[in-house]
């Protein structure tokens, strides 16, 4: 990421050009491998704290009804020759007890693609680590967006919203 301008006149300029492309390619992928912190001003907490609406897609963060809820596996350690982990489903958790749980035992998230899986998770109605109902009424779905560049922070938005941008 370079700041000046370069100029290149002469034989192979088209490949000179690509390869200065891929070199900056490069620099930027690195930048972005590891992204800055958030960095908020007490004004930025008051914006988000009093946020009503998403400002990607300006819809309402306080959604009616939200399923907080992801399907957690727990990790049995296995042989060497088992392939050295096994992943058996628990069960679903509220993302943020799922990963309060994750700084004492070690579990991992993963898609439900077995059929007997996906209908008990369907039938289940609490959390299994808090015990309190995975439907949410009321719930604000709002998160920091921000630069992963600059740190700067965008605004509140939808989880869903965040991860598309």
């Amino acid at each position: 990421m370079t700041d000046r301008l370069q100029v290149y006149r002469g034989e192979n300029a088209v490949g000179t050009f690509l390869s200065d492309i891929l070199q900056e390619e490069e620099k930027i992928r690195e930048s972005l491998a590891a992204p800055k912190p958030i960095e908020m001003t007490w004004k930025d907490w008051e914006n988000f704290k009093n946020a009503a609406d998403c400002h990607i897609c300006n819809k309402s963060l306080i959604k009616d009804e939200f399923l907080d809820s992801l399907p957690v596996w727990n990790i049995e350690k296995a042989s060497e020759e088992e392939g050295g982990e096994n992943l058996s489903y628990w069960g679903q958790g509220h993302k943020k007890c799922f990963y309060q749980a994750q700084q004492k035992v070690v579990q991992r998230l993963k898609r439900l693609t077995d059929k007997e899986d996906q209908i008990k998770a369907r039938s289940q109605v609490n959390c299994k680590y808090c015990k309190k109902p995975l439907l949410q009424k009321n719930f604000r779905d709002a998160v920091k967006d921000h630069c992963h560049i600059t740190g700067r922070y965008c605004g509140a938005a939808h989880n869903e919203c965040n991860k598309k941008l």
